[in-house]
């Protein structure tokens, strides 16, 4: 069983748990499309939550921002300064890689100085000698947000892992990877072989993580074969129009992958398990 099988197992037995085996997939899909809607609020809300704009002192220096009233953070060395304002105290903040690039700072209480993000509107004003802009500061500085991006994204994962699930059914019927052996020989009339069944025939439903075990039978030489299916329970007959697709491969579960064979008749979607590909195989050659 490769991860994929795996994964895919697991989303299809995600959806079959959730939508009770398809008996209420319309409320299955309300809750992926809510899954989706709680990502998508989250997003906006984020969105919609103003910010600073992480700025470089070399973008600053060339205008490279909306305008005067534009919420900025920068990045850098803050130092007191000498110059004086009313209201206002002064400060230079440096860039950490060029020196030489630097700001005024006034804040109107005083500011941790060292290396420190500064958040503020570079409305122009006094500017300490050596600087090329003014900064009014936020006290204190606005903290970088940190976006639980991952947390944001798990509602519309998990729709994810719904729909898909929805859309592989469980088991999941994967595709041979092995070179397929000759064709195999039909049942012999009356044989029966052992399988498991889930699905449903008639009006009857096992559900997809209980497959029940059976025996098959196929009879008919027409263009209708007779289908039997013997478990504890009862004898079903399904025909079953021998040019109706059938689905052959590996019927995947989260705990493994076994041959499988999907069969759809009229009232009837059967998925069977077989222990051997030969088995499969036989049945599927007594179908057609």
């Amino acid at each position: 069983m490769t991860p994929v099988d795996l994964g895919l197992a697991a989303a299809g037995r995600a959806y079959a748990a959730v939508s009770r085996d398809g008996r209420v997939s319309r409320g299955a899909r309300l809750i992926i499309i809510g899954l989706f809607a709680v990502t998508l609020i989250w997003v906006l809300i984020i969105g919609l939550t103003p910010t600073p704009m992480d700025i470089s002192f070399a973008d600053l220096r060339d205008g490279h921002y909306q305008s005067r009233e534009s919420w900025l953070r920068l990045e850098g060395e803050l130092e007191p300064s000498d110059v004086t304002t009313q209201g206002y105290i002064a400060y230079v903040l440096r860039d950490t890689v060029d020196p030489t690039q630097a700001v005024t700072i006034l804040a109107p209480s005083p500011l941790p100085t060292g290396h420190t993000d500064v958040t503020g509107q570079p409305l122009g004003g006094v500017r300490a000698p050596g600087t090329f802009e003014a900064l009014y500061a936020d006290v204190p500085a606005e903290p970088a947000r940190q976006d639980p991006w991952p947390l944001v994204a798990l509602p519309a994962f998990a729709g994810l892992v719904l729909g898909l699930g929805e859309r592989v059914g469980y088991p999941v019927m994967r595709a041979e990877t092995a070179k397929r052996p000759p064709a195999a020989t039909p049942l012999a009339a009356g044989e029966a072989i052992a399988a498991h069944w889930n699905g449903s025939i008639g009006g009857e439903e096992v559900p997809k993580a209980e497959a029940r075990a059976c025996a098959v039978r196929v009879t008919g030489d027409s263009e209708v074969a007779l289908l039997s299916v013997t478990d504890e329970a009862a004898t079903r007959d399904v025909p079953v129009r021998r040019l109706t697709p059938k689905v052959s491969g590996r019927a995947c579960r989260i705990g493994g992958c076994r041959p499988g064979l999907e069969v759809h008749a009229a009232g009837s979607d059967i998925v069977f398990e077989f222990e051997t590909v030969e088995d499969r195989d036989r049945l599927a050659a007594s179908l057609v």
